[in-house]
């Protein structure tokens, strides 16, 4: 790799004040965009940041690549860490690719309907009623990953195994570079909040980082080769056929960013080739996977969702036309980005415009990589600012933003190699320490709303009889029917034999009757699920059965 010239602390300085734009523009003119207190958290980073980089003015902080032991425990701790303080997932995205995973691990694609579907309405799961089956909404990529750790036990064995390789191959693309520092990217990522929160769930993006990161592994070594590898070619192209399995945005924006690195070198036809060779298998899956489940190569179970439960555009939709929102061009773009861009510069690592020195490390490296790592990071954002969905609230955003982290991390350990003593060593260990706290600060919540999710099961387990039913309970507000329908979630069909189970009530009673006499729960104690309150814990109430004596409240 070419010298590069040093950077100074003025460049920096800059850098770091127009990676934080974003943030003040949206504190400007729209703040409900950034999280409570993100902005003021990310500020005091800023200052923490400066008062490290004035201690720190020794030798640059040197780090070789972690022991085994080290990644091993660094990928385990987010993941012990939601297995610790969630109850289950908080998101009904996750639940889908659970609920997809559990079908795959039991070696079946679809899920019979029960005799009431409505009543066992799960989000994101799309219920085809024509074939008499349900399905995940999302493409098959993401619970494929899960799908051994549901076999084994606990989806979270996956997660953990797609952490640990992140870190391996992050750690492998630093020893590629030739960065003095590898072990200083490694920490930086496994420690930024937004790993650790991703890895406490069990979104998507959990299993396109490890595709994107050994693509431009593949990436960098076949473009180190004095002769064209085909072998790499196709791992570059398998990479990002399983990236498009995943997340197929994602993917598509990750095969164009890796395009002109392919093509502009010598033998960039063959690469190119050996590549597109590579990803055709994945991309015939996912054609294949739709055509079976909705009947057309090109139509996917998300538009047809989407279609079919909304949301719906609320101007056309007064005129009685169902146009859906949740698909991708239905965004504002100007406002998505901003969205996106505010979120990121508050995010990584806790200080305020560190995200750009992220990008200017990798424009740095834009010979090595042919402009992929670069392309990729301003890609996504652009692509997924036409999404009507801004992104998880608790995940810090945009999650779009988590697929480029470790690049973003790589260019900006990479940047701090030609920075004055203080920036190396001040700012790492800046960001080590507030990464921790934003990522604490933002686990309450997400603990606080998983046990809510999970506490009809939970109340359930502790004060139902086995063979009882319990009803998720209906409210004429229609704010609080879409919380719990977005919220809670029924018993999985067909029934255990002789465990309680949850059903959704009706807001009629007799077709509540009706529904549960469908699916064979006649007979069975009946209760209603009662959600606790500020001075109250979750409970059940005795609903009464005609002819049964009046009994009191459980």
């Amino acid at each position: 790799m070419e010298a590069m010239a040093p950077v100074s602390g003025r460049r920096l300085s800059t850098a770091l004040f127009l990676g934080a734009l974003p943030a003040l523009v949206a504190l400007a003119t729209e703040p409900s965009i950034l999280a409570h207190n993100a902005f003021l958290l990310a500020g005091l980073g800023i200052v923490v940041a400066g008062i490290s980089i004035f201690l720190f003015k020794g030798e640059p902080m040197r780090t070789a690549t972690p022991s085994w032991p080290l990644l091993v425990l660094l990928a385990l701790l987010p993941v012990g860490i939601g297995a610790v303080a969630l109850d289950g997932p908080v998101s009904n995205d996750e639940e889908s690719y659970l609920f997809q995973a559990q079908l795959f691990s039991q070696g079946q694609a679809t899920e019979a309907l029960s005799p009431d579907p409505a009543a066992l309405f799960r989000r994101q799961v799309f219920e085809d009623s024509e074939a008499g089956v349900r399905f995940s909404k999302y493409p098959p990529g993401a619970s494929i990953g899960l799908a051994l750790g549901t076999w084994l036990g606990s989806p979270r064995i996956a997660v953990f195994f797609a952490a640990l390789l992140d870190l391996i191959l992050l750690a492998g693309i630093c020893r590629t570079l030739g960065l003095r520092k590898p072990g200083t990217a490694v920490l930086l990522f496994a420690l930024a909040p937004f790993h650790l929160l991703v890895h406490t769930s069990f979104q998507s993006e959990v299993f396109t980082v490890p595709g994107i990161l050994a693509g431009y592994w593949a990436l960098l070594a076949l473009r180190n080769s004095p002769k064209t590898s085909l072998l790499l070619a196709i791992a570059v192209g398998a990479s990002a056929g399983w990236v498009f399995l995943c997340r197929p945005l994602t993917g598509v924006v990750f095969a164009v960013a890796c395009f002109p690195a392919l093509l502009l070198r010598r033998g960039g036809l063959q690469s190119t080739l050996g590549a597109v060779l590579g990803g055709l298998p994945f991309l015939l899956g996912l054609l294949a996977w739709q055509a079976a489940r909705t009947g057309d190569p090109w139509t996917s179970p998300y538009h047809l969702y989407a279609a079919a439960f909304g949301p719906w555009d609320p101007s056309l939709l007064r005129e009685g036309i169902r146009v859906p929102l949740d698909v991708y061009g239905k965004g504002d773009f100007i406002s998505g980005l901003l969205g996106q861009a505010a979120r990121w510069s508050v995010a990584w690592g806790g200080i305020l415009g560190a995200a750009a020195l992220g990008f200017w490390g990798l424009a740095r490296l834009r010979s090595s990589d042919g402009w992929a790592g670069l392309s990729l990071s301003i890609g996504l954002p652009l692509a997924y600012a036409f999404h009507w969905y801004p992104g998880h609230w608790g995940y810090l955003g945009p999650l779009y933003a988590f697929e480029s982290l470790a690049l973003l991390t790589l260019g900006l350990v990479f940047l701090l190699e030609k920075a004055p003593s203080g920036w190396a060593r001040g700012l790492p260990m800046a960001a080590l320490g507030l990464g921790c706290v934003l990522f604490l600060s933002s686990l309450a919540p997400l603990a606080e709303h998983s046990q809510m999710r999970a506490s009809p099961a939970s109340t359930v387990a502790e004060q139902a009889p086995n063979d009882a039913v319990v009803l998720l309970p209906w409210s004429p507000n229609p704010i609080l029917q879409e919380r719990s329908m977005k919220t809670w979630v029924p018993s999985p069909w067909p029934f255990k034999e002789g465990e309680a189970v949850l059903v959704r009530e009706f807001g009629d009673l007799s077709a509540t009757r009706t529904a549960l006499q469908g699916l064979g729960l006649e007979g069975r104690p009946l209760f209603r699920f009662v959600p606790g309150g500020e001075n109250s814990s979750p409970g059940l109430e005795r609903v009464q059965r005609p002819g049964e004596a009046t009994s009191p409240k459980e």
